[in-house]
């Protein structure tokens, strides 16, 4: 088959506290040089289903003309070198709407919070100083309105540094998903596919491992009937011919 293939193990019986409402993961799908903003382009990905997604690239482009006959504001986008992020590097970032808005919070971060979130510390120079206590909630409050905030700091030829809006760029690649699911697992086959198998041996791994206080807490016993079955998944043989 082409195309990547993941069994994911959500492991809902042992979930905190998460502003996230529902079980399961998020999927992104991005350009390599982009920084997802996931509270606008995710996709949510259910525990219990089979989802498969057909993905599509998109091209952007914008004459040469446009180029020098309008401004960005003009003509809503910024050419490559338009624009230049102050704390995310070329080499890693290309111009996108994406990063652009990423770096619009992360500017608003350190100037509201003064201090650089640990997940991104390009401006540590500058702001030497780890988001934490107040000011990590303050560096919360500001990501969760991550997408309003449409202005960043941009690097001038001279080394000036000048606010500009963020707009889309005029030559780029984007991804569009297709998504359909259904149940998982089935049932009538379940017994004799390679998935179960791979589910045992994670749920008897986890058994072993201090997960095993709220895995038996949310299914009682059944570490203990898995220890009673040791053959199960460690020979050749059906597991359904091994299981009452």
């Amino acid at each position: 088959e082409n195309g990547l293939t993941l069994l994911l193990d959500a492991e809902v019986y042992d979930y905190a506290f998460s502003p996230q409402k529902g079980e399961g993961f998020k999927l992104a799908i991005h350009y390599h040089m982009d920084q997802p903003i996931m509270a606008l382009s995710d996709i949510d990905l259910s525990p219990g289903f089979v989802t498969q997604l057909s993905v599509t690239p998109v091209l952007r482009d914008t004459t040469s003309q446009a180029r020098f006959r309008f401004t960005p504001e003009e003509r809503g986008c910024y050419f490559d070198g338009e624009l230049e992020f102050k704390y995310l590097p070329r080499s890693l970032y290309r111009y996108g709407l994406s990063n652009c808005l990423f770096a619009a919070t992360y500017d608003q971060i350190l100037e509201i919070c003064n201090c650089v979130p640990f997940f991104h510390t390009m401006a540590y120079v500058d702001f030497p100083q780890i988001c934490a206590g107040i000011s990590l909630l303050c560096m919360n409050t500001i990501l969760r309105d991550i997408g309003s905030h449409t202005e960043v700091w941009s690097v001038e030829p001279d080394g000036t540094s000048v606010r500009k809006p963020c707009l889309f760029a005029c030559e780029d690649q984007s991804y569009t998903a297709a998504v359909t699911t259904s149940i998982f697992p089935n049932m009538h086959t379940f017994l004799r596919s390679a998935e179960f198998c791979l589910m045992y041996r994670k749920l008897k791994k986890s058994c072993r491992t201090s997960k095993n206080v709220t895995l038996q807490e949310q299914y009682p016993k059944l570490c203990i009937l898995m220890l009673e079955y040791p053959l199960v998944c460690s020979t050749d043989e059906d597991p359904d011919r091994l299981l009452p």
